[in-house]
């Protein structure tokens, strides 16, 4: 059917073109002008019923192919919009690689891996007077600086860290003294502070790699005491040692630095408080700390 009708054209441009060479106006007999204007307004009317017809040919042929589904051209009559243009941008521009169920996992693995914290560090704590009460004489233990270390693990919430700590602390005796008989002489013995404890801490961003953290640890203790001295052991009283386990309460500050996501230094302050166990009096402690943070 489509060879047939453009058969029908191709005759149809073949008789245009004939009929405009027969009226042209370079042919060896030259008739009058009237003549000459009178046969092209008639072959200009026929010529115009051609194209007519080829168009009306045209738009019958488009309305057949939308009858059976094929791509209609637009026709004279029809305003060309960019909804009947073919989308080139779709066809030309890659398809964007979508994010798979890895790349999910992955992030989902860096975002779990945030919402725990280790704390690791040693500390170091400053030398210190403790009260000792030898029967109705009241008694001074001297210290020497103290060294210790902790952990501290828990998950975090938001800027907030809740969790448990554990810490050891030593602190050896320097010398006692008994300021109503005026004696003050060289002691030994030693101060062992063990401490398991509930930890909750708050972080403040102060600067994109610098933070301020602030903990409060409470819980128990086991603390062991042991002194002598020359005096002691001359006055028949000995060896003074008591163990036991009390209540331990325990706060800090701390800045610290972060190197990555992962980890940071950290340095700061931390203040615990000891009750009184037997002769020995309570015990409030000064410590400066100096670690790590892990980010897990």
């Amino acid at each position: 059917m489509k060879i047939k009708t453009l058969k029908n054209y191709r005759n149809t441009f073949i008789f245009i073109l004939l009929q405009l060479v027969i009226c042209n106006p370079s042919q060896s007999q030259t008739p009058s002008s009237r003549q000459l204007e009178e046969k092209r307004t008639e072959k200009i009317n026929e010529v115009r019923s051609h194209l007519q017809r080829i168009i009306d040919g045209l738009k019958s042929m488009g309305d057949t192919n939308m009858e059976k589904g094929e791509t209609r051209l637009p026709r004279s009559d029809e305003s060309t919009t960019s909804e009947s243009l073919p989308k080139i941008e779709q066809l030309s521009t890659p398809a964007q690689p979508k994010s798979g169920p890895k790349v999910r996992e992955v992030k989902e693995t860096l975002q779990a891996r945030r919402e725990y914290f280790l704390f690791s560090g040693i500390t170091l704590a400053a030398s210190e007077t403790s009260p000792l009460q030898l029967g109705m004489a009241r008694a001074s233990l001297h210290t020497k600086i103290g060294n210790g270390f902790g952990v501290a693990f828990g998950k975090r919430l938001g800027n907030w860290s809740l969790g448990a700590e554990l810490q050891y602390l030593k602190q050896e005796y320097e010398h006692i003294e008994i300021a109503s008989l005026a004696i003050s002489e060289t002691a030994w013995g030693d101060r062992r502070h063990y401490s398991l404890a509930l930890y909750g801490g708050h972080d403040f961003q102060l600067h994109h790699s610098w933070r301020l953290h602030t903990g409060l640890m409470l819980g128990a203790a086991t603390r062991h005491e042991n002194v002598n001295s020359s005096l002691l052991h001359s006055s028949g009283i000995g060896q003074i040692e008591n163990r036991g386990t009390t209540f331990s309460g325990s706060a800090k500050i701390n800045v610290d630095y972060s190197f990555s996501d992962l980890c940071s230094a950290y340095v700061g302050y931390r203040f615990t408080y000891i009750p009184k166990l037997g002769d020995f009096d309570s015990l409030p402690i000064h410590q400066t700390e100096l670690g790590l943070r892990w980010n897990l």
